[in-house]
């Protein structure tokens, strides 16, 4: 249990700010594989990648254009991805078999198969671009680091249980990992900081229950943990590795995005079927964005802040938003 001393929860009424209008309005949505788990934009903004988890395949979408380019089937069930920073390779974490894909952004071939433990789920790739982290689902849990020139796994790293979602710091020291935990054993819960010099556990912080997704501020100094069970987001101080707010949010919050100023951060609320707005500096909700279909899951942001997009699973889709003209970021 996180001690009231430090933490204040903090609960919204959806629409919290007061405001007259939604920031985002909504202007497509596009048909895409089968439970669409998670979505990621290319580097250069054109398209989005939605991963089919219950179609074995991965969907490629024109954000601009807002039509779907390609849907290509993959040997298994996809379930996060990451891309190179040059957008020549997609790493995809296959739940079954258990493996990291290098998929060529180019021509959707697999060019390499890396062997994990059971159930890979989220993935991210070092800023120096040398190595990638995906965690494995399984109890006790593992994160597998792969190096990319060698297509090779080069460590494997206990965590807790079930370990879930996952992000890099910015300098590329820190690798923070969510423990989903099973079984009401809070124990196993929590999220993971992995010192990625020596790929071994600084610390784990508490924050909630079922910890399941994480984003990291720009500069690196706060991140930003949905608690799939406690219906909250967790506020982390990277430097002193506390709990400095709990944000009630929607129910089985899953995926977090964080504004490219940093100054808004979005979760996906699965059973609520919203996104809920936060302002980072208030740390407060200002807006819960209302309309969408079918459990969202999959969360991510343009560059430039202006598009969001959300997978629906069950509805099958590609939810696409557009911040209103008149709305400040």
């Amino acid at each position: 249990m996180i001690s009231c001393t430090f933490v204040a929860l903090v609960a919204a009424l959806a629409g919290g700010s007061g405001a007259k209008s939604p920031s985002f309005e909504s202007v497509a949505r596009v048909a895409v594989g089968r439970q669409p788990k998670q979505v990621a934009i290319t580097p250069d903004g054109r398209f989005a990648w939605t991963t089919g988890f219950g179609a074995d395949s991965i969907s490629v979408v024109d954000v601009a254009l807002r039509r779907l380019v390609k849907t290509f089937r993959v040997p298994g069930a996809p379930v996060e991805l990451a891309f190179s920073a040059d957008g020549k390779t997609a790493f995809v974490t296959s739940f079954n078999p258990y493996e990291l894909w290098f998929i060529d952004t180019n021509d959707y071939n697999i060019t390499a198969r890396i062997k994990g433990s059971l159930y890979p789920k989220g993935v991210a790739v070092t800023p120096d671009q040398k190595r990638v982290y995906f965690s494995n689902w399984r109890d006790p849990g593992l994160v597998t680091v792969v190096d990319v020139e060698a297509k090779k796994v080069v460590a494997k790293i206990p965590v807790l249980n079930r370990p879930r979602g996952i992000a890099i710091s910015p300098d590329g020291k820190w690798a923070y990992v969510c423990n989903f935990g099973h079984g009401g054993k809070a124990d196993g819960m929590g999220l993971s900081v992995i010192d990625t010099a020596t790929n071994r556990v600084k610390k784990t912080v508490r924050t909630g229950f079922n910890v399941r997704h994480v984003a990291l501020s720009p500069d690196g100094k706060r991140a930003y943990a949905s608690n799939l069970g406690s219906g909250t987001l967790s506020v982390v101080e990277t430097a002193s590795l506390k709990v400095v707010r709990q944000i009630r949010v929607g129910r089985y919050p899953k995926t977090v995005a964080v504004s490219p100023d940093g100054k808004r951060v979005y979760v996906a609320n699965y059973v609520s079927h919203t996104v809920s707005v936060i302002d980072a500096e208030s740390m407060l909700v200002i807006e819960t964005i209302g309309g969408l279909k079918k459990k969202p899951s999959g969360l991510a942001l343009s560059a430039d802040g202006e598009t969001l997009l959300v997978t629906g699973w069950d509805s099958n889709d590609l939810h696409i938003l557009r911040r209103r003209t008149s709305q400040a970021k």
